[in-house]
């Protein structure tokens, strides 16, 4: 089995962004403020503050031009999500559209409430890249509507757990999910929940 080296590029950017004059600094420090023959070091003072300038100057040049150079080395990620993300994100939604109309016709007389969480939800899915959607004016009953929500995230979970099982989503789109999960059952909790 070949393993390949390092990446030379991502090496440059660690070399160009590494600390510099660090040495430099602990060598100037460490000089005496006496010769050996009783006489101050004149020129201490000054060789530390050359070294201090020098962190400081390589500091701000290399600080500055990094972002740059990832850019134009071709090592920053798009700013969108993965297709793999993305495609986990749609199957979470259906599964939370299925649950929630399996719900609603169970509960025929919270069937307005179930049609606006399925509103919310099917736009969600038909805009992903998800965006933040404004809160729901006039719900009658807060509390059902919480139950509805967490069973939705409760099914999504299931769904999400399912997609890593079958090798369909890696290590990270699954935390990355699971994050996004857990922020919204902590909205739910606090009562600061929205059509999502």
């Amino acid at each position: 089995m070949k393993v390949d080296g390092p990446d030379p590029r991502r090496l440059f950017v660690i070399g160009w962004g590494g600390m510099r004059g660090v040495l430099s600094l602990a060598a100037a420090v460490s000089l005496p403020y006496e010769l050996p023959d009783g006489r101050m070091f004149s020129q201490r003072s000054m060789i530390i503050y050359l070294a201090f300038c020098l962190i400081v100057a390589t500091l701000v040049v290399q600080g500055l031009t990094l972002p740059g150079l990832i850019r134009r080395l071709g090592l920053s990620e798009p700013v969108g999500m993965k297709a793999e993300e993305q495609e986990a994100r749609r199957v979470l939604l259906r599964e939370a559209l299925v649950y929630l109309d399996r719900s609603r016709s169970k509960n025929r007389d919270q069937s307005a409430m179930y049609g606006q969480l399925i509103a919310g939800y099917q736009q969600r899915l038909d805009t992903i890249p998800v965006e933040r959607e404004g809160r729901v004016q006039g719900l009658v009953d807060q509390a059902r509507r919480s139950d509805a929500i967490l069973g939705v995230l409760q099914s999504q979970r299931a769904a999400l757990i399912r997609l890593w099982d079958e090798g369909q989503i890696d290590d990270e789109v699954l935390r990355t999910l699971q994050r996004d999960l857990d922020l919204e059952e902590s909205r739910v909790h606090t009562g600061s929940i929205v059509v999502r």
